[in-house]
């Protein structure tokens, strides 16, 4: 376990994005790293404080007639519907971006790490209904996200096959299992809002 991979880890552990033996793994290594136990206190404060904040600001003046003025030519030649589009897209990639591609914990179980992401995800999948229902759009490309990525793990799990050692291919398909495991809490998480 290195200092490295707990700093890029504490965030996703904070936001309970890790899986239970990565948890495992940085708690056992803050319990003996100083340096890294300050690390994880400070983001922990950090959280509290910004929970803290309010979830929204009204403006000190009435704003919205002017901003109004300005975006509903532009809304009117674009259409809402491409609109839409363009901000659905905007959020998955910033969603899907946000988290960066983690470091393979030294020693890592690829195969234990890979059966936890596939459970996971099997778990959410079925509740994308509720997407389709309320939101087909959205549910369509997620659809399209989700092969994509699938094609990812297939591809990046066939080279590591061939190529076990590779820390590079270990890498880039726990990256594909996460990003698709993000982008099924999101879509479910839209489903229930919707």
């Amino acid at each position: 376990m290195s200092c490295e991979w707990v700093r890029e880890a504490v965030d996703p552990y904070l936001a309970g994005r890790l899986l239970p033996a990565e948890c495992e793994a940085l708690e056992r290594h803050v319990a003996t790293c100083e340096s890294c136990a300050r690390d994880l206190e400070a983001s922990t404060l950090l959280l509290r404080e910004v929970a803290r904040l309010p979830r929204e600001l009204p403006p000190q003046r009435e704003l919205w007639g002017g901003v109004a003025r300005r975006i509903r030519p532009a809304a009117r030649r674009v259409g809402p519907w491409l609109a839409a589009a363009m901000l659905l897209l905007a959020a998955a990639i910033g969603l899907l971006g946000r988290s960066g591609t983690p470091r393979v914990m030294p020693g890592a179980d690829i195969a234990a790490l890979t059966a936890s992401y596939q459970s996971a995800a099997q778990e959410l999948e079925p509740s994308l209904a509720a997407v389709a229902a309320s939101a087909p759009r959205v549910a369509e490309s997620v659809h399209r996200q989700l092969q994509t990525l699938e094609t990812a793990i297939a591809e990046t799990g066939a080279a590591l096959s061939k190529d076990p050692d590779n820390a590079a291919l270990k890498t880039l398909t726990l990256s594909a299992h996460r990003k698709k495991l993000e982008l099924l809490r999101w879509a479910v998480a839209l489903g229930a809002e919707s």
